[in-house]
């Protein structure tokens, strides 16, 4: 036992006998308390195990070979240790399972263990003020949950149906302890392991702008524009976006059908070579990325059985074959593919059917380093040429391993879009994506409700929450209608007229609330939602619901320090103009009734007078028509200027950005009876391209760029590194700077930023304008 740098440590040796007499092999354990709330624990071999394998063989790879830590489940009696759980389960890690971490939760099969999921798990007490997340550290790809034979205790450790432990291997897990409430716990949980890891995102114009979709649910999978072929087809989704609806899109996925399938494994069939179908694109997707100069993002499966990349198949790379399932064995097949393929566009890898490698491949859950090299070649092959990695199809245990790698920038949380289908729920898997520094992506959607010949005959009845969804989850908005079918309307409220998505600041996740009602009184069919965006060092807040039979209690919001730097908030609604009401920390928030989805707003109210009775009140609503009304991404400052009683008024000045040309309509309350009654006002803020000043040089900030983001000093091509706002606040704590980044002070009144080319048309010329606020020209709502 010793302390390292205020790091407590306690290790344990053990020695784990072998059947016949044979020599004791030494195992230890050992626990790290870092700081009052972080606990580690560590399993580590010296000198490995072999012959390790415990259980029946198909039970194998859902149970542990060495448990570390223990927890003994409380039982259902005991109420100082009564703790609910949340946790991913599945594919996608969106079947999530929830109730209550004891004996009898055990026992009924509600806590999740195995190959599928389980962690990371999300504890808490009813009263929702103690909070933990429990997950593994390290080999994420081998860990596992299990529960004894006697249902009592919770181990976690690496796979039961390992074979074998190398000399030297070490296995850590991590308890992540709040007093701040859940959603708390797993920011800080993520902003550890991000930091073990050094991860740092790189940018993806896939992830911060309009993408166009055609994978299941799309309404181009497996089918073209009729009398068209699929490059014509490409040719007018992305034509009808930029000249019909002047909605540019600033990436095209491609999904399964562009590439030749081969064997089957079950029922679907494999990659038979990565590249582009010969009936399809004759001539390749060079020309295709040439001509539209937009950036491909690219769907793969597994490889099948006969892939020609195989050397068993007369291929040039080493490929493990079990199971009619395969893998690539060499590093340089992700070299190769990668440097080839980014010469005809590719931006983006999507890794689809990622639980199948797991299920279908014995030696993934037998030997405990082959799944993680397996992902540590393709995101070292990805990062080397400058091409991004989308995990779809994962199980929990990708989710973590993305963590370690800078190329994975998204990842989907749901099942895929249907329909009619409720694969919307985000609630659970987002925030934990996000935590860990990848992008949610809930999957394309429908804008509009315009039935169609496809899926038979299905109607996106909630089109609007879709993209509300979408645009909240901080990942990709990537539609995929019939072009005729798209509501421009519908989908301009996530984005600027470039096509930059207006996000937030945080994932849509569930209120703590939700948590509790879940775990505790096994409630499913209610859904509750928060959010938040930042500007500096101002908060505002998100809350929304879907299909509430009853009204919905928030209850407190434990993390909210921003609430506390405001005396009072306005809670209004933006489907109601007139609703609207004051708010406190300490008051009760309750999310209205209703069989569609309802929002509510919250935005800090600031006196304008210091000292003076009745002062003038403002409140900043933000950008009407927008699901994201304050974004970081049209909000580049905020800074809100009192006067004292003998100096007139107070004021709000804002450094907005768009496109010239771009139309805005603010929305801000006004209330000068101290806060009885506020009146909505609305100012137009239009956006132009001011002259070239006569010593201009067209420095950094001016410079052209393409839509596909290509710079040449990027293998690959690459977006712009995006600024801390776009990536979202990665601290849980709110940004509090003493020195804000120089803003007002010398800042023009209007300059240009950047110019965008799009489809090789004339530059869309991006502007940064000040607004002050209140202003005699503004008019109130009607």
């Amino acid at each position: 036992q010793e302390t390292i740098h205020g790091v407590k440590k306690r290790t344990f040796a053990w020695a784990v006998e072998r059947k016949g007499g044979n020599a004791a092999v030494p195992f230890e354990t050992t626990i790290y308390q870092v700081g009052e709330s972080c606990l580690v624990f560590e399993q580590n071999f010296p000198e490995g195990l072999d012959n390790i394998a415990v259980g029946r063989s198909a039970a194998r790879k859902d149970g542990v070979s060495a448990g570390f830590p223990v927890f003994d489940l409380p039982t259902d009696d005991d109420a100082e240790r009564l703790l609910g759980f949340a946790a991913l389960y599945g594919k996608f890690g969106s079947e999530g399972k929830y109730g209550n971490f004891t004996r009898l939760g055990a026992q009924e099969g509600h806590i999740p263990t195995g190959i599928q999921g389980g962690l990371p798990l999300i504890l808490f007490d009813r009263s929702l003020e103690v909070s933990s997340v429990v997950s593994p550290l390290s080999r994420f790809t081998v860990a596992n949950a299990a529960l004894s034979k006697e249902r009592t205790e919770y181990h976690l450790g690496v796979l039961g149906s390992a074979d074998s432990i190398p000399a030297g291997f070490q296995f850590r897990s991590i308890a992540v302890f709040s007093a701040r409430g859940i959603a708390h716990a797993t920011r800080k949980w993520g902003r550890i392991l991000q930091t073990l890891y050094q991860k740092t995102p790189v940018s993806d114009v896939s992830v911060s702008h309009l993408s166009y979709w055609t994978d299941n649910g799309a309404y181009y999978y497996y089918r073209t524009e009729p009398n068209q072929t699929y490059p014509e087809t490409l040719e007018s989704i992305a034509l009808h976006f930029h000249k019909d609806l002047r909605l540019p899109i600033r990436s095209m996925q491609v999904d399964s059908w562009w590439y030749p399938q081969g064997a089957m494994y079950g029922q679907t069939r494999g990659v038979k070579v990565w590249a582009p179908r010969r009936d399809l694109f004759p001539r390749g997707l060079a020309p295709i990325h040439r001509k539209l100069k937009m950036p491909i993002l690219a769907h793969s499966r597994f490889f099948a059985e006969d892939n020609l990349h195989a050397r068993q198949n007369g291929g040039l790379y080493d490929f493990l074959i079990q199971n009619h399932m395969t893998m690539p064995m060499e590093a340089r097949f992700w070299d190769s593919l990668f440097r080839n393929s980014t010469r005809w566009g590719l931006y983006m890898y999507e890794q689809d059917w990622m639980w199948s490698h797991t299920n279908g491949l014995p030696s993934m859950t037998s030997n405990v380093t082959l799944a993680e090299k397996w992902l540590d070649d393709m995101a070292k092959g990805a990062e080397k040429w400058g091409v991004r990695v989308q995990y779809c199809m994962p199980y929990s245990r990708h989710i973590m391993q993305s963590v370690k790698y800078d190329a994975v920038t998204s990842i989907r949380g749901s099942t895929d879009y249907r329909p009619t289908k409720q694969q919307w729920d985000i609630g659970l898997t987002a925030p934990i994506i996000h935590a860990l520094g990848a992008a949610p992506f809930k999957d394309t959607f429908w804008t509009s409700m315009t039935p169609t010949d496809r899926y038979k005959g299905a109607i996106e009845r909630y089109p609007g929450w879709q993209g509300l969804v979408s645009t909240l989850s901080m990942g990709p908005v990537g539609p995929g209608d019939r072009l005729s079918d798209v509501d421009f309307k519908s989908l301009f409220k996530c984005c600027r007229k470039d096509g930059k998505i207006l996000k937030p600041s945080r994932a849509l996740g569930y209120v703590d609330a939700l948590y509790a009602e879940r775990a505790f009184q096994g409630v499913r069919n209610r859904y509750a939602f928060q959010t938040l965006s930042q500007v500096g060092d101002l908060v505002f807040r998100i809350f929304t619901g879907f299909r509430l039979r009853e009204p919905f209690d928030v209850g407190p919001l434990r993390d909210a320090d921003d609430l506390r730097q405001s005396q009072q908030w306005l809670i209004w609604n933006p489907h109601e103009h007139k609703e609207w009401s004051l708010w406190t920390p300490e008051s009760s928030l309750v999310l209205p009734k209703h069989n569609n989805y309802r929002l509510l707003y919250a935005s800090p109210v600031w006196e304008l007078k210091a000292g003076v009775p009745s002062t003038p009140l403002i409140a900043l609503g933000g950008e009407l028509h927008k699901w994201t009304p304050v974004s970081p991404q049209r909000f580049i400052d905020i800074r809100v200027m009192q006067r004292n009683p003998d100096g007139g008024d107070g004021q709000v000045t804002l450094l907005l950005e768009g496109v010239a040309g771009e139309v805005v309509e603010l929305r801000y309350f006004e209330s000068f009876d101290g806060g009885q009654t506020f009146t909505p006002m609305t100012k137009s803020i239009t956006f132009r391209e001011p002259p070239p000043l006569e010593n201009e040089g067209g420095g950094e900030d001016q410079q052209e760029q393409q839509q596909d983001g290509s710079d040449a000093s990027q293998p690959g091509g690459g977006a712009s590194q995006p600024s801390s706002s776009e990536q979202g606040d990665e601290d849980e704590e709110l940004v509090k700077t003493d020195v804000r980044r120089q803003m007002l002070a010398d800042e023009p009144m209007e300059r240009v930023v950047e110019k965008v080319r799009v489809l090789g048309g004339p530059p869309m010329v991006v502007v940064r304008k000040l607004v002050t606020l209140p202003d005699p020209s503004s008019m109130p709502v009607v």
